[in-house]
């Protein structure tokens, strides 16, 4: 009877492993993948700018607002995550690929792209 029981246990924790490693894949899968970038002083239109020079393809709207989303890391439960979030920006001068924004960033990384729509705060996945 204690076998039994022993095995039974044994199998359960077993199918609970493999549901968890299931699940994180699953969550992994289901993820926005994100191509991301740091920022550069760069030249928009032949005059270089003290702000950040991003491209244009990182510039989205949001409830009426233009900005970006920037890459924050936090601690999660299997270590650390990637979270966009939106932050408003007032384009300041633009050319074919660039623009650029006097308004300070504190930030490392930003999204260049993604496969699908972004929410503030969402769990993103770099490919």
């Amino acid at each position: 009877m204690k076998r039994v029981v022993k095995n039974t246990a044994f199998a359960v924790l077993l199918v609970l492993t493999l549901c968890t490693i299931a699940a994180y894949h699953i969550e992994q899968l289901m993820m926005a993948k994100v191509t991301v970038s740091v920022p550069q002083d760069e030249i928009v239109r032949g005059v270089f700018y003290e702000g950040t020079v991003l491209p244009l393809s990182s510039l989205t709207m949001r409830d009426g607002n233009t900005g970006v989303y920037i890459i924050d890391y936090v601690e999660g439960a299997f270590g650390e995550e990637m979270v966009a979030r939106f932050v408003p920006v007032t384009v300041e001068a633009q050319d074919q690929r660039n623009f650029s924004s006097g308004d300070l960033f504190d930030f490392r990384e930003y999204v260049v792209s993604s496969n699908r729509l972004l929410k503030d705060g969402e769990e993103v996945a770099a490919p």
